[in-house]
């Protein structure tokens, strides 16, 4: 009988212990779970960071496209003489 109170007893310890953390996990969950509004709000933030990106990347390469045709217009020595001028960019 002794041994069957101590195991009733250890068995509510532990569902007390389980019951405790589940309620610290339900309370602690909302706010590490991100809301809808706030991935909606990081989403566009990502978007526009994406978009800048995109124009840089084009000022680049339109940068080194007009690079190339001036080195096949005039030649390589000749535009970085211009461009040490300062006539080119």
């Amino acid at each position: 009988m002794h041994i069957a109170t101590a195991r009733v007893n250890d068995l509510q310890g532990q569902l007390d212990e389980t019951n405790s953390a589940i309620s610290t996990s339900t309370r602690r969950s909302p706010t590490s779970v991100p809301s809808k509004h706030e991935t909606e709000r990081r989403l566009n933030w990502y978007a526009r960071q994406l978009e800048a990106a995109q124009k840089s990347l084009e000022l680049h390469d339109a940068m080194l496209r007009r690079r190339l045709v001036g080195i096949y217009e005039y030649g390589e020595a000749e535009l970085l003489e211009r461009a040490a001028r300062r006539e080119i960019i």
